[in-house]
């Protein structure tokens, strides 16, 4: 892990805290702090962690695809590819643009579908279920 992924996480920590220890007093806080990063650190300490983020894969819709994302569909993205990940060939900018294309893809199937039962239910009877 990364100095700065463990800065992120303690930063992330205090903040969740600061709204439960307003109160705490400089030195208090400073401890708490301390605290946070020691545990993080030791959690972290003999492990290692490769991370993407969704500015990764937003960056990366617009630079290969010319498509843009949004947070949101980026997490997505990044949620399926974890789903699919194996270990054995790990994430790659490959994998990335692979989530992207099948997040695309499946947006012009289900386009697709919709239209072509949309036109079917105006001009038929018959429902879908």
């Amino acid at each position: 892990m990364y100095k700065h992924h463990i800065n992120t996480m303690v930063n992330d920590v205090l903040q969740g805290l600061d709204k439960n220890f307003e109160c705490l007093e400089d030195k208090s806080a400073l401890k708490l702090e301390k605290v946070v990063r020691a545990g993080i650190e030791k959690e972290w300490k003999d492990k290692i962690a490769v991370s993407w983020d969704v500015y990764d894969v937003i960056g990366r819709a617009k630079e290969i695809f010319g498509k843009r994302l949004s947070k949101k569909n980026a997490k997505i993205i990044l949620d399926d590819i974890l789903d699919h990940n194996d270990a054995e060939y790990g994430i790659s900018w490959q994998t990335i643009d692979w989530g992207i294309e099948e997040f695309f893809n499946s947006f012009l199937i289900f386009n697709a579908w919709r239209c072509k039962h949309e036109n079917n239910e105006n001009h038929s009877t018959q429902h879908l279920y």
